[in-house]
């Protein structure tokens, strides 16, 4: 199990075998925590080996080879899945057939594009577009004129691959950016865009964002959402059909692929608050549609109830533990400035934590609800144009209120909490013992992993004091309309008296 990686480094040890093959390995060092709240750090160290051959021979005495992106994360709390991007750079050498001898003074420089370690390439099975563009542009490897390539860092590098694109009739810089999703900016990077012209070659910087696990892939000015999945769609679509619930994406991979693959939709058209809206009422009749009841017995009540205390505690002593080593300083940093004048809201609110959690406990409830678990209900996983999620999760059924607590933590800083709370329960309303354990949830702020990036450091010190400020307003106004209602029932007793 992976809480929390506390350190983590990369140290290749790569060589040229000779002008055509790269041979060694890399090294992954580091540390991790069990759970985020363990104090006990455990090493890791793991060795990668590395073949790489390409077509062509390089100049051993101009090659530059060095990591231009190293990105981890951690998949189901026990895998840890790492992307790591090569940068080969080197004089292509190039021999006369009639006489055996090396170039002459002036070689063409050329970049080998290497393919990205642990990662899936998808292309897309189009022969008669590739007729089409075959005229119009030219990949890397296919490139003659290599000294359109000069301009390329390697270091703020971002992108995969490299499109060269020929520029036609009636076509501007503008329409060329919009075809294939990119900005001015980044065209700008690699190119003299002052003075284009018909026949003019240019850099385009073909996108592949990674978020979080899941990729948005673009191509022909479209976006697609592809992530891996460990089950099969099919089994979820079944499910869905089993209790009536509408699945609308316009599915590109077979339902038996182990991967997601749909067209992308932004939905720049539309306010947040029309998104969120969209999803919050989609997952309550999903929540609505699968629900059940499963009878608690007092030892797993009990369980949860020690998992979840066991957490806030673990919190307390952890901003504690902060709390002193900060009080140390004379003149404490900036971010820890920050921290130490909010740190009794941090404390109030766990507090708060704590008591929510004893009342869900004693509460006289032996049932629970479960439902369906969507798990990552954010507004980037949903699609407003199909009223859709774009990952249901693994077919997993758990206490229902998790998946507002999930939508709660990651989107609390641009969503009205208490509206679309007050929608949900439209559809799927809390009883009382279960706003008690909603309430605790969300009220268990993070903790803050500090570096030597000051400035990062504080930029995530801040969220962490716009969580706390968020969570007791939003407490504050679900407590002041509780009384409200409370009020009201109170009045028609009286009446019926």
């Amino acid at each position: 199990m992976i809480g929390e990686v506390t350190a983590i480094s990369l140290e290749p040890n790569l060589s040229f075998k000779d002008e055509s093959n790269v041979e060694g390995n890399l090294l992954l060092i580091g540390k991790y925590k069990l759970t985020e709240a363990s104090r006990l750090e455990e090493d890791f160290k793991y060795q990668i080996p590395i073949e790489i051959t390409f077509n062509e021979k390089l100049d051993l005495e101009t090659t530059k080879l060095e990591i231009s992106d190293f990105q981890y994360e951690i998949q189901n709390e026990d895998t840890m899945i790492c992307h790591i991007e090569l940068y080969i750079e080197g004089l292509e050498l190039i021999e006369d057939l009639n006489d055996n001898r090396e170039c002459d003074d002036n070689p063409l420089e050329k970049e080998i594009e290497i393919p990205k370690i642990e990662n899936t390439v998808i292309k897309q099975d189009d022969s008669r577009e590739e007729q089409k563009e075959e005229n119009d542009s030219e990949t890397l490897e296919q490139l003659e004129d290599s000294s359109l390539f000069l301009n390329l860092d390697s270091e703020d590098e971002k992108y995969g691959t490299f499109l060269v694109y020929i520029v036609r009739q009636n076509e501007t810089i503008h329409s060329i950016i919009e075809k294939y999703s990119t900005t001015l900016e980044e065209v700008e990077k690699y190119n003299d865009i002052s003075n284009i012209n018909i026949g003019t070659k240019l850099i385009i910087p073909l996108q592949i964002q990674s978020i979080s696990s899941y990729y948005i892939l673009f191509s022909d000015n479209k976006r697609y959402y592809y992530k891996e999945i460990s089950y099969y769609l099919k089994d979820i679509l079944d499910y869905f059909n089993l209790i009536n619930f509408h699945f609308s994406l316009p599915l590109i991979s077979s339902l038996n692929d182990p991967f997601l693959l749909f067209e992308y939709d932004e939905s720049k058209d539309y306010s947040t608050l029309e998104i969120s809206s969209s999803m919050i009422h989609h997952l309550s009749l999903l929540h609505e549609k699968s629900m059940d009841y499963v009878v608690y017995t007092e030892e797993k009540k009990r369980e949860l109830y020690d998992k979840n205390f066991y957490l806030i505690c673990s919190r307390i002593k952890y901003f504690e533990e902060l709390e002193k080593t900060i009080l140390e300083y004379d003149f404490p940093p900036p971010k820890y400035y920050l921290l130490l004048k909010n740190i009794s809201k941090i404390y109030r609110l766990l507090n708060f934590s704590l008591n929510k959690l004893d009342e869900w406990y004693e509460a006289d409830d032996s049932k629970e609800r479960i439902s369906f678990l969507v798990e990552d209900v954010s507004l980037k996983n949903y699609s407003y144009k199909y009223s859709s999620f774009y990952d249901y999760g693994s077919l997993k059924k758990d206490i229902f209120l998790y998946d507002f607590v999930s939508f709660y933590q990651n989107e609390y800083y641009r969503c009205d909490m208490n509206q679309l709370f007050y929608l949900y329960q439209k559809n799927v309303t809390f009883s009382r013992s279960e706003l008690s354990l909603f309430y605790s949830l969300i009220s268990i702020p993070f903790t803050v992993s500090f570096t030597k990036h000051s400035f990062a450091d504080t930029i995530r010190v801040r969220e962490l004091v716009d969580y706390v400020d968020s969570t007791e307003l939003f407490l504050s106004k679900e407590y002041k309309k509780n009384q409200e209602a409370n009020k009201e029932v109170f009045k028609e007793e009286n009446n019926d008296v």
